[in-house]
């Protein structure tokens, strides 16, 4: 398992045929979508069945390891595909889990942090001008996949213990996720910006990284003090339902 072999991209949005996607023959990712923009088991359906005719013509056979969710159904009549079911509760033995994933998020905010910065070095005044929709995404998305590497993939697979009789997988394996941390770091992500651009004024390519890092950690500290006071007052109403039961019981009229 060398990891070179990677399917294209399951991009779900909202809507089939988004405005900007107006005059778009090709798309760089597969796009399905649903009015929640989430997995359902007849997306994992089709696009599985198109992947089993795919590797049917290709002469392959292949095993596509899937966890246990409603979403991923048991299908019957894959002739070039083997579904293997892993058990509920098991992010231990899933390989996107174990790195795939944060690769290709960092990667992914990278190319959205390089768009951020040329927006504010090709504008005079001070407002942020990023506009990003949905074929920007996808496109950005497709490219960040693309620079996910082969040793990622392969690596995030040994370390969730798909390779049998692997001497140097301990040592593989903490290398590799100490080269995921590295690449998520803030001070390797600011310094790789930096040397990429060499623009003339350091300042400015310097701020928006920081100012931005700083929002996103008070937005998701802010939704998290939201939802932990959400679920205090539902806990707080359930418990005063109660008492006032206890107190006044419920008595019908009698008429």
């Amino acid at each position: 398992m060398n990891g070179t072999k990677k399917l294209p991209l399951l991009t779900i949005g909202r809507f089939e045929k988004p405005r900007c996607m107006k005059n778009v023959k090709s798309l760089p990712a597969v796009w399905k979508a649903n009015r929640k923009a989430w997995m359902t088991s007849q997306i994992f359906e089709e696009w599985l069945k198109k992947l089993d005719r795919k590797m049917l013509m290709q002469g392959r056979s292949i095993a596509m390891i899937v966890d246990n969710c409603p979403a991923h159904p048991s299908i019957q009549g894959l002739r070039a595909v083997e579904l293997i079911f892993l058990p509920p509760n098991t992010s231990v033995l899933q390989p996107c889990d174990q790195g795939i994933i944060q690769a290709l998020k960092a990667r992914y905010r990278k190319r959205v942090l390089k768009r951020l910065i040329a927006s504010i070095e090709t504008h005079d005044d001070n407002k942020v001008h990023l506009k990003l929709t949905v074929l920007d995404a996808i496109t950005m998305a497709a490219a960040a996949w693309d620079e996910v590497t082969p040793t990622t993939i392969a690596n995030c697979f040994r370390h969730a213990g798909f390779v049998l009789n692997d001497v140097n997988a301990t040592a593989t394996t903490t290398t590799h996720t100490q080269t995921i941390n590295k690449d998520l770091e803030r001070s390797e992500m600011e310094q790789l910006f930096t040397e990429e651009f060499q623009l003339n004024k350091p300042l400015t390519t310097t701020w928006p990284l920081t100012v931005m890092f700083q929002t996103q950690e008070r937005i998701c500290q802010q939704s998290r003090l939201l939802r932990q006071s959400k679920k205090q007052l539902k806990l707080n109403q359930l418990k005063m339902t109660q008492k006032i039961r206890r107190c006044h019981p419920f008595q019908p009229k009698v008429l």
